[in-house]
């Protein structure tokens, strides 16, 4: 048994290794492309898809992690990629099982490591097709998940996200997925910036802390980034609470330390700025990020709506910081309140 279980863990980790390898082979055909991936405290990303790879520190983590920049999918193309790729995994592992089965008969610490391994493997591919067909494509989750897509198309037709449809009531529905939810929070957050309804932000952010908790901590999920990322902000700037921000911070610094995109850059400018009080870092960090948002300029995977969003709060803490009185002085421009 315990050869077995040892079986097992490699075969789950060569299972989320090759399922980024396959996402990568299927992206050649549908434009997507890999912006990053991590295993061991290491990342290789980059910020644009003309951009070289390099080599940085991140969260530690055994299972590998990987981001991909995806083009204006269709739905239909989205489940026909997400399809293909488990129907792959299914067959490759269920053929990887079968020849264990027949070749390895004899030995005890081989047979067992090795049927550990096909057996945990192939098990969980089926449980991923599954989960995609039932958790992702019926129900509860079907309606948000085309409701999410419905409002990033307007998005990619050139609507602010002011002008996009939110669901809140559906985002705290805890019997539907969680990545699910986290995107249509996530819209939501952006939303009640872009109107500067800073109260309905408040409660979004509570929900999402709700969503987010774990017995002993919090999910490090990395689908739940950018939940992290409004809280953070939020938390840096619009309501300052140092407290708040730097208990989120702590639980993605070194996701948060390592992302080269706009959007990581630009709130971790912000959480150097108004919570460390550290200018000269900030304005190293605010700096990356304008660099980071001209490679994405006009490209296929980020909206008008996120450039002008990312490119007003890049402006917005370099006339702060060229200013220099906020700093001093503790003021900030948004709001005060305990409403997160």
């Amino acid at each position: 048994m315990i050869l077995w279980c040892i079986g097992y863990f490699i075969g789950l980790y060569l299972f989320f290794l090759i399922d980024m390898i396959l996402s990568f082979i299927l992206g050649k055909f549908t434009g997507i492309y890999m912006l990053s991936f991590s295993m061991f405290g290491k990342e290789c990303g980059r910020a644009a898809k003309t951009d070289s790879f390099t080599w940085r520190k991140c969260h530690f983590s055994l299972i590998p992690n990987y981001t991909f920049g995806k083009p204006r999918l269709s739905t239909k193309e989205d489940y026909l990629f997400s399809l293909t790729k488990q129907i792959l995994e299914v067959l490759l592992y269920g053929g990887f099982f079968i020849y264990v089965l027949m070749s390895f008969k004899t030995g005890i610490l081989v047979k067992n490591i090795m049927r550990g391994m096909s057996g945990g493997t192939f098990l969980l591919s089926i449980v991923m097709f599954v989960s995609i067909i039932i958790g992702f494509y019926s129900g509860k989750n079907s309606t948000l998940y085309k409701l999410n897509r419905n409002e990033m198309e307007k998005l990619w037709n050139g609507s602010s996200f002011a002008e996009i449809n939110i669901y809140p009531g559906l985002a705290a529905d805890k019997k539907a997925n969680k990545n699910i939810r986290a995107i249509q929070w996530s819209l939501c957050c952006y939303n009640a910036l872009d109107k500067g309804d800073y109260k309905a932000l408040a409660g979004y952010l509570s929900q999402i802390d709700d969503m987010l908790k774990l017995p002993n901590g919090y999910n490090k999920f990395i689908g739940y980034t950018q939940c992290y990322y409004h809280i953070i902000f939020y938390s840096s700037y619009i309501n300052q609470n140092k407290a708040n921000a730097i208990k989120f911070y702590n639980v993605i610094k070194e996701r948060l330390e390592s992302d080269m995109d706009p959007c990581g850059r630009r709130v971790l400018a912000y959480y150097q700025y108004y919570v460390l009080s550290r200018p000269d870092l900030a304005i190293v960090t605010i700096n990356q990020a304008e660099e980071a948002l001209a490679k994405r300029a006009g490209t296929n995977v980020f909206t008008d709506a996120e450039y002008r969003f990312e490119k007003d709060l890049i402006e917005k803490i370099k006339t702060n910081m060229a200013n220099d009185s906020e700093a001093a002085s503790g003021e900030h421009p948004i709001i005060r309140g305990n409403f997160f």
